[in-house]
């Protein structure tokens, strides 16, 4: 399967990369702790730096992310500068659509001239411009007292200071009235280029081919903004180190030169440079410490009519995975026919795919138009499956769609791991497909109850009001028969799964005490992977080299969604975890079946998710492309 889809995508995969899986509420801390650790450069390219929230103030998280991140690592490089000689190029990548529609330039005008912009809030937010403008003042005082700063800015023209302390921005993806297609609306005047969107989201910082271990990067669906965070907001991350980052870097200069700049434009940092002369050494240096657990890819779909990596690495796993395995596909935005097509295809081989969308009450975009799509897609798949399930049966496959549809928060654990038990109890076929051992779901009953004595019933302020949790996953875990049996009849199981909704229940706590931002998040996965391992050699132990090539595990994260414009406009990434790392996101992904209702007839799926259907269905499907 490796082989494959290095062929199809034209990307190799990598050894030698730690990866941490990252629940949404940690991308925020994440982030700032990159912007403040960047020696070199950092990155961010997202397609969302909320100006305003919903309900029209300045965005907080926005705000802590300038306050406590931007200006901050600016003086402090500053202050530094003369014994470093350097000033870290902070670059942010903005798609203009969604730039202009979340109103980031009120943050971005500032960032991009800091020693002189005043920023200008509502009433109401003095105490935010205050705080700006002190950090603001003490920018320029690090800046006069730079004796090395002033001597060098005798040498070059006006500006140059203001030209090198700042955050460079830029907007890609201005439309160009000039791009206009008949095909979409052929009884209209066309369409233009505007729906081609960057949706990829991404942080980086300081990689290079100077040493593989410097640096950091996170892959996640989520952007800069209030409503990523808090009770209502279910997504995911993966954050990693090592080789498999060059490639992210790389793509990063492809998208500034596919955005009009010249190779001699692209800044220094982001250029191609010779390896360090121990670089291959440092990663089996890795390797002989860390053991060899797996492989690494990240690919991109670039925009409009650029390469599909994504795509093709997707399409790659759905028709070529191996009869019996489990390919489990949330998303937001389940709009594909395509996909959905070849899900079907999978369970009619004798795969077993599990689709999980939310319902329309837990969905983060609920405009008709994907809504639509979405409900056209989830019913055929229904339909398909009442027609065709004795053939999928004799072929030992699976086809179930699932709404995601709960009143809890995010953060209940001990509420997500009593629907989890009780959806075991009464869907006969889900507890099928786990077969746990007594003791898993005795551990899971043990493990709730202790968060329950422990007084941990919801991980934010009592006067908080409750939210309904929306879906925003772009996950997907592909596991083969033999890695889906083995791994989910592992004597000790309940290990993993206790430490798991321990440390989620830990990394909530801290959150919601106020001081995130000085939390490590790795212990996450430093505490899962030990034990993990510690399962996973004595089972090895007892297979062939042979059967041991049958274990295909991938785990993929990134901005993609289950619509065609994902599939065939948008600037997407996926970055992908091979072989047991992929263990890392298993337990997620079993948690949030728990919260599902699963369809079995249409009058089921439109309860929670009601068809559309005159002018609203036409309009959908004439602008399929875009939705």
């Amino acid at each position: 399967m490796n082989a494959l889809i290095e062929r199809a995508t034209e990307v190799e995969f990598v050894k030698g990369s730690p990866v941490w899986y990252v629940e949404n509420e940690q991308f925020q801390v994440e982030l700032g702790q990159m912007i403040r650790e960047a020696k070199d450069y950092h990155v961010i390219w997202v397609h969302d730096f909320r100006g305003y929230d919903v309900n029209g103030d300045p965005d907080e998280m926005a705000f802590k992310q300038v306050t406590l991140s931007y200006l901050p690592a600016l003086i402090n490089a500053v202050n530094n500068y003369d014994q470093t000689g350097k000033i870290p190029q902070y670059i942010q990548i903005f798609d203009q659509f969604y730039f202009h529609a979340n109103s980031g330039q009120l943050w971005s005008n500032m960032l991009q001239d800091p020693l002189h912009h005043e920023i200008d809030l509502p009433r109401g937010f003095e105490m935010w411009e205050d705080s700006i403008a002190s950090l603001q003042d003490q920018l320029r005082e690090a800046v006069a007292n730079s004796q090395l700063l002033q001597s060098q800015a005798l040498h070059f023209e006006d500006g140059w200071i203001e030209n090198t302390v700042k955050v460079h921005v830029n907007i890609t993806q201005r439309p160009d009235p000039s791009f206009w297609s008949a095909e979409l609306f052929p009884f209209f005047m066309g369409y233009p280029d505007t729906p081609m969107r960057d949706h990829r989201k991404i942080s980086l910082f300081d990689v290079s081919e100077a040493d593989p271990y410097k640096g950091r990067a996170i892959y996640t669906g989520m952007g800069v903004g209030e409503h990523y965070i808090g009770a209502g907001w279910e997504d995911r991350a993966i954050m990693a180190e090592g080789p498999v980052l060059l490639q992210l870097r790389n793509s990063v200069r492809q998208v500034l030169l596919n955005q009009g700049f010249r190779e001699h434009e692209i800044p220094w940092e982001l250029q191609p440079k010779p390896y360090g002369e121990d670089y291959d050494q440092k990663i089996q240096d890795f390797l002989d410490t860390n053991g060899d657990w797996g492989w690494t890819l990240e690919t991109h779909n670039q925009i409009g009519y650029g390469p599909k990596g994504v795509t093709i690495l997707k399409a790659t796993l759905y028709t070529l995975m191996s009869p019996g395995g489990v390919i489990k596909a949330p998303d937001s935005i389940w709009g594909s026919n395509l996909w959905g097509s070849m899900l079907l295809g999978y369970a009619l081989r004798g795969g077993r795919s599990i689709v999980i969308a939310p319902a329309i009450a837990n969905a983060p975009s609920a405009g008709s138009p994907q809504m639509s799509r979405a409900q056209e897609v989830l019913t055929r798949l229904v339909v398909a499956e009442q027609m065709l399930g004795d053939e999928i049966e004799a072929q030992g496959g699976l086809m179930k769609v699932g709404l995601y549809s709960t009143g809890l928060d995010v953060g209940d654990i001990p509420g997500k791991i009593g629907a989890l038990l009780l959806n075991l109890s009464t869907t006969p076929w889900l507890a099928d497909l786990y077969d746990f051992d007594p003791a898993v779901t005795q551990g899971l009953a043990n493990v709730r109850q202790e968060l329950t004595d422990a007084g941990f019933a919801r991980n934010y302020a009592v006067d908080q009001e409750v939210v309904t949790a929306k879906l925003h996953m772009k996950a997907h875990l592909y596991f083969s028969r033999e890695a889906w049996d083995g791994v989910l009849s592992l004597p000790g199981l309940e290990e993993i799964f206790e430490a798991h909704f321990e440390e989620i229940a830990a990394t909530n706590r801290w959150l919601s005490s106020g001081v995130g931002e000085d939390r490590n998040f790795r212990t996450y996965s430093d505490r899962l992977d030990p034990i993990a391992i510690g399962l996973v050699e004595p089972f090895l132990a007892t297979l062939t080299p042979e059967e041991q090539n049958h274990l295909a595990m991938f785990l993929m994260v990134g901005s993609h969604n289950q619509n065609t414009r994902s599939l065939a406009l948008d600037g997407e990434v996926a970055f992908v975890t091979a072989s047991w790392k992929s263990i890392a996101g298993l337990m997620d992904f079993i948690t949030i079946a728990g919260l599902c209702d699963w369809i079995d007839s249409i009058e089921e799926l439109e309860e929670l998710f009601p068809g559309y259907d005159g002018m609203a269905r036409r309009i959908s499907r004439f602008i399929r492309m875009s939705v």
